[in-house]
């Protein structure tokens, strides 16, 4: 969904003009379990050590397929999430991940306009 008065859906229009086919993709909300696999499986990790570190990106994404990759790179890029060689495995701070969303408004901001965010990402700008 993009708000009232956004590009989008006039440059999708143009571009169907053209011949262009689009597929819209719609995707739903992921569960707080779901979070968790995908953060497992991104962090080769343990579901049950992985479950502290979901539950927080659950509360920050409300299970928002996008907003969690988002967040999680947030957090790594943030190095509250740190990848630890001689451990061979990913540390987390947990504290901090709870803090992030207050902590790095600036930076990055949860909005509801998933093309924003894509925007963003695509033309290689930080969020915000």
């Amino acid at each position: 969904d993009v708000r009232s008065g956004h590009p989008l859906p006039v440059q999708l229009q143009e571009i169907q003009k053209k011949g262009a086919i689009i597929t819209k993709i719609e995707l739903s909300d992921l569960s707080a379990e779901n979070v968790n696999h995908m953060v497992s499986d991104v962090l080769k990790t343990l579901r049950r050590v992985t479950k502290p570190l979901s539950d927080v990106i659950f509360s920050k994404t409300y299970g928002n397929p996008l907003y969690t990759i988002q967040f999680l790179k947030s957090l790594r890029s943030e190095g509250i999430l740190t990848y630890c060689a001689n451990q061979r495995r990913w540390k987390w701070d947990i504290a901090g991940a709870e803090r992030w969303d207050i902590a790095g408004a600036e930076r990055w901001d949860c909005s509801d306009n998933v093309v924003d965010l894509l925007t963003e990402s695509a033309c290689g700008r930080s969020a915000k």
